[in-house]
């Protein structure tokens, strides 16, 4: 009983550290480090950084591709404090939840198209690509580079930022995490504080199965064969 006291304290422990790096959700905490729900519940609750980003389960619908590469959703947000790099382009795949993001000088489409290159290096290039109708999006270059990567390109409709909900809520988790560590690894560029934050999202935040979206977007999900009905030209049956 003393040793398993020592090893539930030691994996708190161990946990709290953990958290106070990268301050991953409670989900993560529990399944990495073995821990109840409250036991990690209450570690983020204790964290001054995480409290004040506990969001309400979000709400809303949005079309979401069935395996990677399937569909990603882009767009770009800004981040005033990264200075001439505050244009920051994102990119999400739909069915993984992987997360790319570039700090950029712009948001023309030399810039987009700068980031997707960048995007599709590092974890391969989707079927689909949905943007809101941005001025870079809907320019004649975009879409002629479009057309010779082979990727459809579709974009939402005006004025309905919904249907751009999970590339807008990766925004908001990404600017929570910079945050979140901001400080806990000294003197970083903002280029190293984003690149802790992606790495962190992709490669450290754990679902209910215990993968990450990185391990997540390396897996295509195993569909059965399909059943099909023959006949024996023997008996005819």
């Amino acid at each position: 009983t003393r040793d398993m006291v020592f090893l539930s304290q030691s994996s708190i422990e161990s946990a709290k550290n953990f958290h106070q790096l990268y301050h991953v959700p409670a989900s993560t905490l529990r399944q990495k480090f073995k821990l109840t729900r409250t036991e990690a519940r209450d570690i983020v609750l204790q964290c001054g950084k995480c409290v004040e980003f506990i969001n309400a389960p979000s709400v809303g619908v949005n079309p979401r591709g069935l395996r990677p590469l399937d569909v990603w959703q882009m767009d770009v947000t800004h981040i005033p404090s990264f200075g001439k790099l505050q244009y920051v382009h994102v990119s999400i795949d739909t069915s993984s939840g992987v997360l790319h993001a570039s700090p950029l000088t712009g948001e023309k489409a030399v810039h987009v198209i700068s980031h997707c290159l960048e995007a599709w290096a590092a974890w391969g290039k989707p079927l689909v690509l949905k943007t809101d109708n941005g001025p870079a999006y809907t320019s004649s270059k975009f879409s002629q580079f479009c057309k010779q990567m082979q990727v459809k390109h579709i974009t939402g409709l005006p004025y309905n930022p919904q249907g751009q909900g999970i590339i807008e809520r990766a925004h908001r988790t990404l600017k929570q995490y910079l945050q979140k560590q901001k400080g806990g690894i000294e003197a970083m560029t903002p280029k190293m504080a984003l690149s802790l934050t992606i790495f962190t999202l992709n490669f450290l935040k754990l679902d209910d199965a215990g993968r990450s979206p990185a391990e997540r977007h390396g897996q295509w999900p195993q569909s059965p064969n399909e059943m099909v009905k023959w006949k024996n030209v023997l008996d005819n049956k």
